[in-house]
């Protein structure tokens, strides 16, 4: 840290912002945004011209893939590094969404593990 121009001896970070701190939600877009840049390219959906495979709002992220193998691909990407910043998924809230044409819709498993 520097205080009026002194700098002190370092100093291990413990911990993370606390709950309501200002800078929470600029520092989760930060993090968010250099983990899911490792998915950018990868198989998603055709939507006019590009490819998506992700949407995101605040804290919460939705990824999107034509089958089941492409997703659970993009949930280990972003396991994985999410990971690696400290932070964890929430099994608990994690949910998987079918959209289809057919009558009878594809059967899936949960895929998180």
């Amino acid at each position: 840290m520097r205080v009026e121009g002194e700098t002190s001896t370092y100093q291990k970070i413990k911990r993370g912002v606390g709950q309501g701190c200002i800078l929470s939600p600029d520092l989760f877009s930060l993090h968010s945004e250099f983990i899911m840049r490792n998915i950018k390219g990868l198989r998603g959906i055709h939507i006019g011209g590009h490819i998506i495979n992700n949407l995101r709002y605040a804290d919460d992220i939705f990824l999107i893939a034509e089958n089941t193998k492409d997703l659970q691909c993009l949930l280990d990407i972003v396991r994985e590094e999410s990971q690696k910043r400290g932070l964890e998924l929430n099994s608990k809230k994690t949910k998987i969404m079918v959209v289809s044409h057919k009558e009878t819709p594809p059967k899936h498993q949960h895929i998180y593990k």
